[in-house]
């Protein structure tokens, strides 16, 4: 959760490296790999390795600073560490589901949505404090494409949020009084571009879309969660510097929740 100023393992507990990396096919560590996607997005955000605020560069574009409250804080107090679920797909095909589509498991949103609800559920009762949403595959292109209309297609959107969040709440009255755990949150789970292209390229990047492109894919979708309910906006394997620029300056035209970025990285620059 970046915040202008502070240092990225102040905002990132886990940024340190690892002491026995893993190796890489190129003979880089993958690990040093992957913390150079985070600290050239997380610099690009503002936030530099000794805590002073980063200014923008001659000819580069200017971001837009937002300060946000951590929202891991209450789980990093009680036990330094907020633990996320685990995967979704995996449960629902489990539970009897066939997902292999464009869509993946937001698919179940359709389909299925009370079985989505009881994969939330048990990973919350299992001991998730955070639990994403089934729509990192459900994009508004997407979703049209397979009939929906727009209003369809932005509802099932919105409804895997608020699936979620009835969980969450559910559980929330079911525990809150043992004084154990602090609240979960509600990650709306975000696919790369790649994810939409449903091609595999979100583990490739290279997708020939610029960063003005990449933005404008984006923003519909991710205007639509900013207001959706949603806690946290996840965006998931993003393959390319490109794409986070992207969204990095997509998340500073508003004041919507905490974002993070996770990333599929093959190499320091793609």
């Amino acid at each position: 959760i970046a915040s202008p100023g502070r240092s990225y393992e102040a905002v990132f507990p886990a940024m340190a490296l690892s002491e026995r990396p893993r190796p890489a096919s190129d003979g880089k560590s993958l690990d040093s790999l992957y913390f150079s996607a985070f600290r050239t997005v997380l610099e690009r955000f503002g936030c530099s390795r000794e805590g002073r605020t980063r200014t923008s560069t001659p000819g580069e574009r200017a971001w837009s600073h937002p300060v946000v409250t951590d929202p891991f804080r209450p789980f990093l107090q009680r036990r330094g560490a907020a633990v996320l679920d685990g995967g979704l797909a995996t449960e629902l095909e489990a539970r009897g589901l066939v997902i292999d589509n464009v869509l993946w498991s937001a698919r179940a949103l359709i389909d299925a949505p009370a079985i989505v609800a009881a994969v939330h559920r048990d990973y919350l009762e299992a001991g998730a404090d955070v639990i994403e949403t089934a729509t990192y595959q459900a994009t508004l292109q997407g979703l049209t494409a397979q009939g929906l209309s727009a209003r369809d297609a932005g509802h099932v959107l919105r409804s895997g949020v608020t699936l979620a969040c009835r969980q969450r709440d559910a559980f929330w009255e079911r525990h809150e009084p043992n004084g154990h755990r602090a609240r979960p949150l509600v990650a709306a789970s975000i696919g790369s571009y790649g994810a939409f292209l449903a091609d595999g390229s979100e583990y490739r990047g290279g997708y020939g879309q610029d960063q003005d492109a990449l933005a404008a894919w984006h923003r519909p979708r991710l205007r639509l969660l900013e207001e959706s309910g949603a806690d946290l906006l996840a965006f998931e394997t993003i393959p390319s510097l490109v794409e986070a620029e992207a969204i990095v300056g997509l998340l500073g035209e508003t004041d919507g929740p905490p974002a993070w970025l996770s990333f599929q990285a093959g190499s320091a620059q793609s």
